[in-house]
């Protein structure tokens, strides 16, 4: 593999297809030739998003919370990838996590301390008491908000369950409740 490798007309159209076909960045550099690392330049050169459903998941929660936050007349900056925090709005940190399919009507949100980058390559520690002021849970169906829940960090466990139908849900108080966002920026 070259140090510097150029993005040919060829080489474009090649990871244009090789990515619609969803093939992650270690398939999208052995199919180029080229390293990890200019696959990742390319892919933001060309503004390609992930193709691990997670991560993808994962961005377009903070966009529907982002939407919902200034639907609400609240501030909301969505923040870069390997951010300590997934949103800001006004001076609130917050660290927005997304499901997508209930178990037995109950949704699940993990919140792990301990975390490893992709494919595992290392090891990193996330406190969340130091990096956000709340954890928003995002509920979704087909790309549209259903539920939204809006946790203070001193509540956090590592498994969050939720249950949006049951009024014995222990975060039910915390449902789409964006005044709680507005009262903490107003304090």
């Amino acid at each position: 593999m070259s140090r510097k490798s150029y993005l040919t007309p060829s080489m474009t159209a090649l990871l244009l297809e090789s990515h619609a076909q969803g093939l992650k960045n270690q398939a999208l550099a052995d199919r180029l030739g080229v390293s990890l690392a200019q696959v990742k330049r390319y892919k933001k050169q060309l503004g390609l998003g992930s193709n691990d459903h997670r991560n993808t998941l994962g961005r377009r929660g903070e966009q529907l919370v982002a939407e919902a936050l200034r639907r609400g007349g609240l501030p909301a900056v969505v923040m870069p990838h390997g951010h300590p925090f997934d949103l800001q709005s006004g001076s609130l940190r917050l660290e927005v996590k997304t499901s997508e399919k209930p178990q037995a009507g109950r949704y699940r949100f993990r919140l792990n301390t301990k975390r490893s980058s992709n494919h595992a390559r290392y090891r990193y520690t996330k406190d969340f008491h130091a990096d956000s002021d709340f954890l928003v849970l995002v509920i979704e169906e087909g790309g549209e908000l259903q539920h939204l829940y809006c946790i203070p960090t001193a509540l956090w466990k590592p498994n969050l369950w939720v249950q949006p139908d049951s009024p014995f849900c222990p975060y039910a108080s915390f449902r789409n409740v964006l005044h709680l966002l507005r009262m903490a920026l107003a304090a």
